[in-house]
C-alpha cells in the first residue's frame, strides 16, 4: 500500500508538470498568429484491488493535449472569410475605376465632352474664323485623347487583375502542398506517440488563408488528415495534393481561366479573391463596340445599360465603346456632307478616323482626321457659301439626339454617360457597404473564436498556480509516505 501510494503521487507530480509545460508554451505563444490553446485533459487511473481492502485508486492519467477550438465557428469564419475577399477585391477595383474615369470631380471625360459640343457651338457663330477653329480641334483632341486614355488605363487594369489571378492560382498549389506536407509531419507525429498541435495549427492558418482567396470544402478524417476540395474537386487529399494550371478562355487570348492540371476541367469558383478577379476582369478585352479577344473587329451589339457585375471592366468598356463609336460615326456622317472654306470647298471628309483602319472605331483607336492639319476643311458649311453654318449647327444638334440604337428613345449621349457613371458610383457603393459589413461579420466570428482558441494571461496565470500548487502538495504526499515508510522499515530492523 505505502508504494501505492508513491504512485498515486508521482502520477500527479507528472500530470501537473505537463500542465505547467502547457501554460508556460500557450503563454509563450500568445502572439504567436493562428495558434489555438491547448488543455491537459486528466481522467483518474485505474483502479486496483486490494485484497480486504477493495479497490483503490491509482492516480491520474493524462488523456490527452487538447486544441481548444470549435469546428462550427471555424467553418463559419472560413466561408465568410471567401466572401469578404471576394467583396474587398469588387470593392477595391470599383475605386480604381472611378479614379481612371475620375468623375464627378469636373475634369474628367464628362467635360471633355461638354468642351467639345461648345467648341462646335462657337463654330456656328463664326464658322471662318481660324482661332475657332483652332479650339475646336484642341477640344477635340482633348476628348478624344480623355477616351483613349480611359482605353488604355481599363486594359492596363483588366491585364493587371489577370495578373493577379495567377498569382492567385499559383498560391493556391503552394498553399495546397503545404497543408498535404503537414498532413504527413501529423501522420508521422502521432504514429511515433507525438503530439502534432502546433502542426495543427499551421494548418489550420493555412485554411484560412486559402479561404480568403477561394470558396473551399474542409473535412479532417478519423486518423486526422484534412481533406481540402475546390468546387467539389479533392485540391489536398490526405498527404497528396493536385495542381491547378490556367488555360486561356478565348483561343490566342492574355486573358486565363483557372482549370484542374490533371483534366483541364474548369475549376468551380464561387467566391473569395479569386472570383471577384475574375468577375472583375470579365472574358473580353473590350466588349461590345470592337472586342478584339480574337484579333478581330466584333460587330457592335445591343447596348445595355446595366453595368453587368460578372463582367465589369468589358461592361464599362461597351458602354464608353458605345457612346465613343455612336458620336464619331454620327458626326462623320454629317462632316462628309458639309464642305470647307479652302477654294474651292472641299467635301466628303471624315472628322475622326481610324488609327488602325481593321479596328473599329473605339477607345484607344480614334484620332483626328490628320488631314484636318488644315483647319480649313473643317466643314461647317452645307452650301459651300463661306461664312454658311448650317452643317456646324446640324453636327451640334446631335448632342441631344437620341442616336443610341436600342435605347434611343430613353437617352442622348451625355444623358447615356452620366447614367453609367452613376451606375458605377452605385455599384462601388454597394461594394463599399459589403466589404464594410463581411468584415464586422468576419471580426465577429474572429472574436467568437479567439475567446475559446485565444490564450487568456489571467486565465493561464490561474492555471500556472492551480498546477503548481497541486504539484508541491502531491510532493508533499510523497515526502510524508517516504517518512512512514522509513519509520516502518527501521523500526522492523531494530
Amino acid at each position: 500500500m505505502g508504494f501505492a501510494s508513491f504512485s498515486v503521487s508521482i502520477s500527479g507530480m507528472r500530470a501537473n508538470e505537463l500542465g505547467l509545460n502547457v501554460t508556460g508554451h500557450n503563454i509563450s505563444n500568445i502572439a504567436t498568429p493562428g495558434y489555438t490553446k491547448q488543455q491537459v485533459i486528466q481522467n483518474d487511473a485505474r483502479y486496483s484491488a486490494m485484497p480486504g481492502l477493495g479497490e483503490l485508486g491509482m492516480g491520474t492519467d493524462v488523456d490527452e493535449l487538447r486544441q481548444l477550438r470549435n469546428e462550427f465557428l471555424d467553418s463559419n469564419y472560413r466561408q465568410e472569410t471567401s466572401n469578404l475577399g471576394y467583396w474587398d477585391v469588387k470593392n477595391k477595383n470599383l475605386e480604381e475605376i472611378q479614379t481612371i474615369l475620375n468623375e464627378p470631380f469636373g475634369t474628367g471625360l464628362q467635360q471633355a465632352m461638354s468642351d467639345f459640343w461648345s467648341g462646335w457651338q462657337e463654330l456656328v457663330k463664326d464658322p471662318s474664323n481660324l482661332t475657332v477653329r483652332a479650339l475646336l480641334k484642341q477640344k477635340s483632341n482633348v476628348m478624344v485623347n480623355s477616351f483613349n486614355q480611359i482605353g488604355q488605363q481599363l486594359g492596363k487594369l483588366q491585364t493587371d487583375t489577370n495578373k493577379e489571378i495567377i498569382a492567385r492560382v499559383e498560391e493556391i498549389n503552394s498553399i495546397g502542398k503545404e497543408i498535404a506536407d503537414l498532413n504527413m509531419k501529423i501522420k508521422t507525429n502521432e504514429i511515433m506517440g507525438d503530439h502534432a498541435n502546433d502542426f495543427r495549427d499551421q494548418r489550420n492558418v493555412l485554411l484560412d488563408k486559402l479561404s480568403k482567396i477561394v470558396d473551399i470544402e474542409f473535412k479532417e478524417t478519423s486518423d486526422n488528415l484534412m481533406n481540402v476540395s475546390i468546387g467539389s474537386i479533392p485540391l489536398v487529399f490526405g498527404v497528396q495534393s493536385q495542381k491547378m494550371t490556367t488555360k486561356e478562355n478565348v483561343p490566342g487570348s492574355a486573358y486565363i481561366t483557372p482549370a484542374w492540371e490533371s483534366t483541364g476541367d474548369l475549376v468551380t469558383i464561387k467566391s473569395g479573391e479569386l472570383k471577384g478577379y475574375l468577375e472583375t476582369r470579365g472574358e473580353l478585352a473590350q466588349g461590345g463596340f470592337g472586342s478584339v479577344t480574337d484579333g478581330s473587329p466584333e460587330v457592335p451589339g445591343p447596348i445595355t445599360i446595366d453595368i453587368d457585375e460578372k463582367q465589369t471592366i468589358p461592361s464599362i468598356k461597351e458602354k464608353l465603346n458605345a457612346i465613343l463609336n455612336t458620336l464619331t460615326t454620327n458626326i462623320n456622317t454629317v462632316h462628309r456632307g458639309g464642305y470647307g472654306i479652302d477654294s474651292p470647298p472641299t467635301t466628303n471628309i471624315d472628322f475622326f478616323t481610324a488609327i488602325d483602319i481593321t479596328k473599329p472605331l473605339e477607345m484607344g483607336n480614334v484620332q483626328i482626321n490628320p488631314a484636318l492639319f488644315n483647319l480649313n476643311l473643317i466643314a461647317a458649311s452645307s452650301n459651300q457659301l463661306n461664312g454658311d453654318s448650317q452643317n456646324a449647327q446640324a453636327i451640334v444638334a446631335l448632342e441631344t439626339q437620341k442616336v443610341l440604337g436600342p435605347i434611343t428613345d430613353l437617352l442622348d449621349l451625355n444623358e447615356f454617360y452620366t447614367d453609367t457613371i452613376s451606375r458605377i458610383g452605385i455599384n462601388a457603393q454597394a461594394a463599399s457597404k459589403m466589404t464594410e459589413n463581411q468584415d464586422n461579420l468576419v471580426a465577429s466570428i474572429k472574436n467568437k473564436k479567439d475567446s475559446i482558441s485565444g490564450v487568456n494571461l489571467d486565465e493561464e496565470m490561474s492555471n500556472m498556480l492551480k498546477y503548481q500548487h497541486a504539484y508541491e502538495a502531491n510532493a508533499r504526499v510523497m515526502n510524508i509516505v517516504d517518512s512512514m515508510m522509513d519509520k516502518v522499515i527501521n523500526g522492523l530492523i531494530r
